[in-house]
């Protein structure tokens, strides 16, 4: 039987926790040959009695710094070999995921279970090193960097020894403190080193095949506002899909085709917790802004980055600033205000958000019945307008806009789109009437918002002009 139910993301996320077993063990080997290393460094420098010359100084450093050298190089050659095997254990993974046959299929065609078949040419060792494990360092930077600030750790210590003629003993314990710090960021490192082999070789095979990618955050309380942002989303190809954005993320990426039910936006995974839980992953400022002002959570990140509190309160004034100031709740907008709004968001770069007020009784209940949502009121940001504008193609002045409210909540042609925007369903709204103009309206759950995503008509009216 075709895997259904999002069989494929639920197999996905249990093979990558089996590689989280994994690293751990693997970090346990490494962390023994960083102890071994401080015995042999530590030895170097309880050597010496007193670190009070600069010929002792040197000595001491000289070895210090071939052990280094020598565990740098393991340490490179180490994850590299195991770059080679996760990358041929993941294609093994892969293969039997995407490519295994029926019994009925293997006598008849050999067809594929699943709506995606695989190919694996062009995955190598080289790619796979090449790619930054964290969004930062490749396998060999991370070893360089781990070297480094080895070498840092003991470095310091000794010039500290050596201008105030400590004892080797002073000196060896400052080295202790600041090597734990070495070995968790190596932990941390190795960690995320593992999975993300892994996860290069998926990019590289999905990339050559051509697939469709879906990043799939794993929504559990532990993880970050960039991941849980990312739900969800779309992808044309993978090399499209963001980096890893941190250390030890547990993001995966699947083919699009595989993901046969829908996932939960950013929004609708916050709503579905308790109170705790949402002020556990937001933070105390974060929950009061989502929860008390107009700002939607994916508001939160841009491009990756979760923007500071002080950042998001700026946004937030900015983005509710209507005609005669600013306001920290959104009002319903007056007509000439909408006027007023509409030219200014073609005239300026300025980013504002005003309301048309609330949808009427009648058309909710339409929108009910057409799409399931609960819808409340109607809101505008002057980027969507631009957006909206920027297209002759699209055949609509401004002052089609002033309309866009009269259109909901008259019209009976009622259709949910079958892609997403920003994670968001979308409702599209015909006028009725020969050539209406088409709403393609953003709904944002928390607060049944419908805000607009953009506007068209099929062909130009007679006598128009932009």
């Amino acid at each position: 039987m075709r895997n259904t139910g999002n069989e494929i993301l639920k197999k996905t996320l249990l093979h990558y926790i089996n590689l989280e077993y994994y690293a751990n063990s693997l970090d346990e080997e490494f962390q023994t040959l960083l102890e071994e290393l401080q015995e042999r460094c530590n030895k170097a420098i309880e050597s010496q009695k007193t670190i009070s010359t600069k010929a002792s100084y040197t000595a001491i450093y000289r070895i210090i710094k071939e052990e280094v050298d020598k565990f740098q190089k393991e340490f490179e050659e180490r994850l590299e070999e195991q770059a080679e095997l996760i990358m041929n254990q993941e294609t093994e993974f892969l293969d039997g995921l995407y490519n295994e046959p029926t019994e009925k299929n293997t006598e008849e065609k050999g067809e594929s279970t699943n709506s995606v078949a695989l190919t694996f040419s062009g995955v190598t060792l080289s790619k796979v090193l090449f790619s930054p494990i964290d969004g930062r360092d490749t396998a060999k930077q991370f070893a360089e960097r781990t070297g480094k600030n080895i070498l840092r750790s003991y470095d310091t210590p000794l010039r500290a020894g050596y201008l105030f003629g400590q004892k080797s003993e002073e000196v060896t314990a400052q080295v202790s403190s600041q090597m734990k710090q070495v070995a968790r960021g190596m932990q941390s490192g190795i960690l995320t080193a593992i999975p993300s082999f892994a996860k290069t070789t998926d990019r590289i095979v999905f990339l050559n095949n051509n697939v469709e990618v879906v990043w799939c955050a794993v929504l559990d309380g532990r993880g970050c506002i960039t991941c849980y942002s990312l739900n969800g989303l779309h992808f044309k190809s993978a090399s499209l899909a963001p980096a890893i954005p941190h250390n030890r993320c547990r993001c995966v990426l699947c083919p699009a085709k595989d993901i046969t039910e829908p996932l939960p936006t950013y929004e609708e995974y916050i709503e579905s917790l308790s109170e705790d839980e949402q002020l556990h992953i937001l933070g105390r400022n974060r929950y009061e802004l989502w929860k008390n002002y107009d700002i939607e959570l994916k508001q939160f990140v841009n491009n990756g980055t979760v923007l500071p509190v002080e950042k998001l309160k700026e946004n937030l004034a900015s983005l509710q600033k209507i005609s005669n100031g600013t306001s920290k709740k959104l009002i319903t907008a007056t007509k000439e205000e909408v006027r007023k709004f509409l030219s200014d968001a073609i005239n300026t770069t300025d980013d504002y958000r005003i309301s048309l007020g609330n949808v009427s009784d009648s058309a909710r209940e339409r929108i009910k019945d057409k799409t399931g949502f609960e819808v409340n009121r109607i809101v505008l940001d002057s980027s969507e307008i631009r957006h909206a504008m920027k297209k002759t193609e699209h055949h609509i002045v401004l002052s089609d806009l002033e309309n866009i409210d009269s259109i909901i909540n008259t019209t009976t042609i009622i259709k949910l789109e079958e892609k997403k925007h920003q994670n968001n369903s979308v409702i599209r709204f015909i006028e009725e009437k020969e050539n209406g103009i088409n709403l393609l309206m953003e709904y944002r759950s928390k607060k049944g918002d419908l805000s607009l995503v953009t506007a068209y008509r099929v062909k130009k009216e007679k006598g128009q002009t932009h």
